[in-house]
């Protein structure tokens, strides 16, 4: 099985076998686009209330984010833009930087965790 959650952004291609999937939360539904093989177990790991988390997530960092689930792997993608490019007149980093990237980390870790409690809690 495998659930593709995608930004609206995205072109998307390569999706035989893939149905697009309504939800009840059109919030959410602004920022993602739901793909998946097996709708099911895409209802049922995609509730109402994992919908407000990811949603939160997503608004309270302000990052664009969107993630692949293929067997038991998970795939994150961030839209970081020109985040991790090194200046060409920067000998180092400053201090704003690493909290930037801290805090990148620190959303990576939020949504990796919500998106396996929400695994876990489904049993699919």
């Amino acid at each position: 099985d495998e659930i593709r959650v995608l930004l609206p952004t995205i072109e998307v291609y390569n999706l035989k076998g893939f149905n697009k999937v309504e939800l009840d939360n059109s919030e959410f539904e602004k920022l993602f686009n739901v793909y998946t093989t097996n709708k099911i177990n895409t209802l049922q790991l995609l509730t109402s209330e994992t919908l407000e988390k990811l949603t939160s997530l997503r608004n309270d960092y302000g990052m664009n984010y969107d993630f692949v689930i293929k067997g038991n792997k998970l795939y994150i993608r961030l839209e970081t833009g020109i985040m991790f490019e090194s200046g060409v007149h920067r000998s180092k980093l400053h201090k704003e930087d690493m909290l930037v990237y801290y805090s990148i980390l620190n959303y990576v870790d939020l949504l990796i965790t919500e998106i396996n409690k929400i695994i876990d809690a489904s049993n699919i």
